[in-house]
This record gives structure tokens, C-alpha cells and sequence, in this order.
């Protein structure tokens, strides 16, 4: 009994070992601190949103504007500023953006996966400064991780996620934005000029990639005034002018000399757009667009050409989005009348926005375009913050007192006799945690759905294959082979790109070694892609020349002397390919005449082809001064559009 009692009692080590002391040691750390743990939440919800944005847009490819980029940057040297990086495109100045596209595709042309490497990291430090905004608003509590969650996870920065081209503008114009808006709560938290005055070069940085970045500046002083000042319209104005001007005078240093460049230098899209357009266009964005991305729709789109797709919600969603958005303005100023300020701060945001969309893009597409996404991305993040200071009050110590507590007598008499003061002491107050992490799952599943129904329409890019493809052909073709310089299927690159839907121009990054047929220049053999990508020879769809006088199998017989050969038809101005079967007695060289075009061109003894790029309305062909004696036989001569032969290889 004592050796039994002495075995039963004596230690196994099974309970006094920690079964998972790193899980007790992440707990006591967490436990040790609350903030860690909303920390930590949203670096889950940032990690979320980077594992599903990414599994959408690394299924993507190059589309459109992307192909004009990567030409441009192989063709340009990054130290051409007035050439390359300061010319405009597309009423755009973004000479950082151009620098991005020509480190990425000198260093990996045409390589998607880095493009979306590096468009996955400037996301994080979009969500970062956006969470790092709310923290030093709010303080780092549960509450911040409803509005963090929204932006993070809101299909409406998606399109300018995953395309690339419009990546380039909109991410570091978000950057820039949200961080010159902690600089300045830094500032009005501490009274420290100086971090106030970096929110300047900050916007200047995102002005190199967007000229949008511009409304970072009246979008930091309306911050100011409405949540940092007292009084009337005037009175804030003034208040805030006198406290900030060193703040201000920074702004405006980098502000008027860049809308002065801009002005002066960047040519103007267009005329102005008729009043009902406007409406309507602001009726699109907000109804099809905005109020569904807030509550993580809009769940269906339309696909617009080739890749991408518009939001193209139900009229059940329009409305259900409508009336949730609406109701929420109107609860949040009925419940804290200076929510008022939130929404004007967002609505403002965003009207702005829409009425330089109004006055640009949307004067050649039409109202449509306020169902694209990325037009309306920065909204997102404004709309959001406006929301999140119409619900919430700033929390901690500041130098300059928040407008947002609500000090005046006739404010507090506001709320005291208000209706809803009686609704607000009937209503029980909410488990704060349990409505934190309902809204984060409805919210993440909802814009997950939506995410997911967008890619069927991202993933599905004909370039990819086509590239592929060609590559392959480009490896394996025979050396020395000559290109005709193609415009690209329309799936790949549409034509309004000129020049730069030239397959010159989307090959340029690959290699400098590859030969395309000039106008003036003759070759051989000639070799054109079909629509997969495939290489294949060429013939020519076209007038082709008329019998000619000699007999025995040939038509026409070239030499010393001049020979003019009439065509069938005659085509009109515009740049075309001549192609020519001969016979030659002997190597020999001669020129040909043909519209605008006199080239001397290379016969080779025997049976062969050649090519020449002539320009002009073209109804015959001169040749002449063959040398060394030689004679060219040919009957079969045609001028006209070059086409695949299926089937055939170089």
C-alpha cells in the first residue's frame, strides 16, 4: 500500500505540463494589452483581402493601356522627361508612374506576376495607412474595425487592384492621400508644425503618379474645418487660416505651381458636358456604384469589352443599397446632429470627383462610365472616413479641440429636446463585439461574393494566351525572319491605342533583335501572327496585275528597261503590302515605283518571293534598271492587305 500510494502520488508530468505553452503565451500577450487585439484582427482582415485579391488578379494578364505603357517605356530612355516621363497620356501626367513601368519592364518585361507583386504591396500600405488614420482619429478599439473592414474588403477599389494601368494612378494617390490626412491629425493631436507640413511633399509624391492627388489639398483643409474649428462657415475658415497658415502655406507651395504646369501643359479632354448628363452620370455612380460598393456589392456586373466588367446591380439591389445608405445618413443625424459633418465631408468628396469625371472621360463615353469602378476608387476611402466621424468621436488628448465634442449650450439643448434623446434611453445599448464581428462576416462574405463574380470577367484575357503563344513562335522562328507590323487582334489591344496596338510596339519589350517590313524596305520572306498568336506566311487580299504581253508561264518579263505593270483595281491611300513571285536568271538589283513609294529592292537567282511596303492609291507597279544583264520573270504580283496563311509556318 505505501509503494502504491507512493507510485500514485508521484509526478507524471502530464498535468503539470503545458499542453501549448505558445498558445498561452500568444493569450497572455494579447490579454496584457486590448489593443493588441484589434491589431491583430486587422491583420487578418488585411491578410484576407490580400490572399483573395490576389488569387484574382495573378488569373489576370496585361489589358489595353497596359500594352502602351510597356511600349512607351521600351522605346523612351527614363531620362527623357519631356519625351517619356512628363508627356501626358490620356490627359494624365504621371512621370512616377511612367519611372514604375519602365524599372518593371526593363527589369521583367512583360511579367504579370511582379506587376501584381508589387500592386499587392502598395495595396498593404494603403490598408496600413488607412487603419494607421483610424487609430489616431479614434484610438486603437473594436469600433475601428467596422469601417477598416469596409474599405479593405469594398469591391469599389478592386478594377484599380487588379488593372494595372489603373493601379499605377490610383494606389499611390491613396497612399498619398490617407497619409497626408494622418500627418495633419498627427499635427492637430500634438500642435507639432512640422508633421503637418509633410503631408505636403506626401501629396507631391502622389502627384507624380495622379493629377486626382491635387484634391488631397481640399480635402485636408475641409477635414480641418469641419472637425477642427467652431462656429460658422467664416469663423472656421478664419480660425483655421490663422492656426494652420504654415500648414497651408506648405500645400499651396506644392498645390499652384503643379494646377499652374498642369493647366498650361496637359492638353484638355474635351467640351463641357450638358447639364442632364451630369445628373445622370451622378445618378449611375451613386446608384449603381457607390452605395452598392459600401455595402459590399454589387454582386453582378456587365461585362465591358473584352476583360473587365460595370457594376450592374438588380434594381432589387439598387435599392436595397439605396435605402440601406440613405437610411444609415439620415439615422446617424437624427441620433448625433454633427454627423452632418461626416457625410458632408464624404458626399462633398465624392461629388467633386464625379463632376471632374463629368468634365473628362465621361464626355466622350457618356454617363455609363459612372458604373466603372475605378473612377470612383478614392472615393471609397473619403466616403468611409466621413462615415466613420458622423458615427464616432475622435478619442484622447489634442492640441487643437475636435469640433466633434459637442461643447455649444444650443447643441446640448439640440439633443436634450430632440425626439430621439427619448428613443436613445428606451433602446437598450448594443453588445458592441458581437455587432463588430456580425457586420465583419456579412461585410467580408458579401464583397467576397461580389469579388468573385468579377473575376469570370478579369481572368478570362485573351492576351495571355495570344502572348503565350506567340513567344513560343518567336523562340522556334528561323533566324532572320522578318515581321510584318501588324495591328493585334482587337481582343488584345483595341484600336483606339494607335500606334500602340502595333505588334512592334507590344514586342518591343521582349526584344530589340526582331525585324519588322518598313515602308520603303523590301524582304524575302515575311511572316504575320493570326489571332492565336500562331506565326504564319502571308498573302496578300487585293488587286492583283493584269496578264501581261509575254507567254510560256510568263507574264511579265523585267529588265533594263522600265516596265509598268497595271493592276486589277486600285486601292486607297493607306500603307500596304506588295508581294512578288519571280524567277531571276542571276542575283541582280533593280527599283520599283508604287504610289508614293521608290525602293530599291534585291532579286536573288532562282524561284523566290518578295516583299515590299508601299504607300499610297496604288493602280500600277513600275520596275526598272535591273542590273548586270538579269531578266525576273513573274506572274504573280499583288498589292494589298497582308493576311495569315492557316496552317502555314515562316
Amino acid at each position: 500500500m505505501t509503494a502504491g500510494a507512493a507510485v500514485g502520488t508521484a509526478p507524471t508530468g502530464v498535468d503539470d505540463v503545458d499542453p501549448s505553452p505558445s498558445a498561452h503565451r500568444v493569450r497572455r500577450w494579447l490579454a496584457a494589452d486590448p489593443r493588441r487585439r484589434v491589431a491583430l484582427a486587422a491583420a487578418v482582415v488585411i491578410a484576407g483581402q490580400a490572399g483573395l485579391r490576389s488569387w484574382v488578379a495573378y488569373r489576370g494578364y496585361f489589358f489595353l493601356d497596359d500594352f502602351a505603357f510597356t511600349g512607351r517605356a521600351a522605346q523612351y530612355s527614363l531620362t527623357d522627361l519631356h519625351g517619356f516621363l512628363m508627356q501626358p497620356y490620356n490627359s494624365h501626367l504621371m512621370p512616377g508612374a511612367f519611372a514604375e513601368v519602365w524599372v518593371l519592364t526593363k527589369l521583367w518585361p512583360l511579367n504579370f506576376g511582379v506587376v501584381v507583386t508589387v500592386n499587392l504591396v502598395l495595396q498593404i500600405l494603403v490598408d496600413v495607412a488607412f487603419y494607421r488614420l483610424l487609430r489616431e482619429l479614434f484610438g486603437t478599439r473594436p469600433a475601428i474595425l467596422v469601417p477598416f473592414t469596409a474599405f479593405v474588403f469594398t469591391p469599389i477599389t478592386l478594377s484599380a487592384f487588379v488593372w494595372w494601368a489603373a493601379a499605377l494612378n490610383q494606389l499611390p494617390q491613396q497612399l498619398a492621400m490617407l497619409t497626408a490626412l494622418w500627418c495633419q491629425t498627427r499635427y492637430l493631436r500634438t500642435g507639432r508644425v512640422r508633421v503637418g507640413i509633410y503631408g505636403a511633399p506626401i501629396t507631391l509624391v502622389g502627384l507624380l503618379f495622379s493629377e486626382k492627388t491635387l484634391l488631397t489639398v481640399p480635402l485636408v483643409m475641409a477635414f480641418t474645418v469641419l472637425f477642427f474649428a467652431d462656429g460658422n462657415v467664416v469663423r472656421r475658415i478664419i480660425t483655421v487660416s490663422r492656426a494652420h497658415w504654415r500648414v497651408w502655406l506648405a500645400y499651396l507651395v506644392v498645390a499652384i505651381p503643379y494646377t499652374a504646369y498642369y493647366v498650361l501643359e496637359v492638353p484638355s479632354p474635351g467640351h463641357a458636358p450638358h447639364g442632364g448628363d451630369i445628373a445622370a452620370l451622378f445618378g449611375s455612380a451613386f446608384s449603381h456604384a457607390i452605395d452598392p460598393g459600401l455595402i459590399g456589392g454589387p454582386w453582378s456586373w456587365h461585362p465591358a469589352g473584352f476583360v473587365g466588367a460595370l457594376a450592374d446591380p438588380s434594381k432589387l439591389t439598387t435599392y436595397v443599397a439605396g435605402i440601406s445608405v440613405i437610411g444609415f445618413v439620415a439615422w446617424t443625424i437624427a441620433w448625433r446632429r454633427r454627423a452632418v459633418f461626416g457625410w458632408l465631408m464624404g458626399i462633398g468628396y465624392a461629388s467633386i470627383a464625379l463632376l471632374l469625371l463629368a468634365f473628362s472621360r465621361a464626355v466622350s463615353i457618356g454617363p455609363i462610365i459612372g458604373d466603372e469602378f475605378r473612377y470612383v476608387t478614392d472615393v471609397a476611402a473619403v466616403g468611409i472616413l466621413g462615415g466613420t466621424l458622423a458615427v464616432l468621436r475622435p478619442a484622447g488628448k489634442w492640441q487643437t479641440t475636435p469640433e466633434l465634442i459637442e461643447h455649444r449650450a444650443w447643441t446640448r439643448r439640440f439633443v436634450e429636446h430632440h425626439l430621439w434623446h427619448e428613443v436613445r434611453a428606451a433602446v437598450p445599448p448594443p453588445r458592441p463585439v458581437v455587432g463588430i464581428v456580425a457586420f465583419m462576416a456579412v461585410f467580408i462574405a458579401s464583397a467576397t461574393a461580389s469579388t468573385l463574380r468579377f473575376d469570370r470577367y478579369w481572368s478570362s484575357n485573351p492576351a495571355r494566351p495570344y502572348l503565350t503563344t506567340l513567344r513560343t513562335e518567336l523562340a522556334a522562328a528561323p533566324k532572320g525572319m522578318v515581321l510584318y507590323d501588324q495591328e493585334v487582334p482587337p481582343q488584345v489591344a483595341w484600336a483606339l491605342l494607335f500606334p500602340y496596338n502595333r505588334l512592334s510596339y507590344l514586342l518591343k519589350p521582349l526584344s530589340d533583335n526582331l525585324q519588322f517590313l518598313e515602308p520603303g524596305r523590301s524582304a524575302p520572306s515575311l511572316a504575320m501572327s493570326d489571332d492565336q498568336g500562331n506565326l504564319r506566311r502571308v498573302a496578300i487580299f487585293g488587286p492583283h496585275a493584269v496578264p501581261g504581253p509575254q507567254q510560256n508561264g510568263c507574264s511579265w518579263l523585267l529588265g533594263p528597261v522600265a516596265i509598268r505593270m497595271r493592276l486589277d483595281g486600285t486601292t486607297f491611300p493607306w500603307t500596304w503590302m506588295l508581294r512578288m513571285a519571280y524567277i531571276a536568271s542571276k542575283d541582280t538589283s533593280g527599283t520599283v515605283h508604287a504610289g508614293r513609294t521608290v525602293a530599291t529592292v534585291t532579286f536573288r537567282r532562282g524561284l523566290h518571293e518578295l516583299y515590299v511596303q508601299v504607300v499610297g492609291a496604288i493602280s500600277t507597279v513600275t520596275f526598272s534598271s535591273l542590273a548586270h544583264g538579269a531578266t525576273v520573270c513573274t506572274s504573280d504580283l499583288a498589292v494589298g492587305k497582308p493576311v495569315p496563311i492557316g496552317g502555314s509556318t515562316p
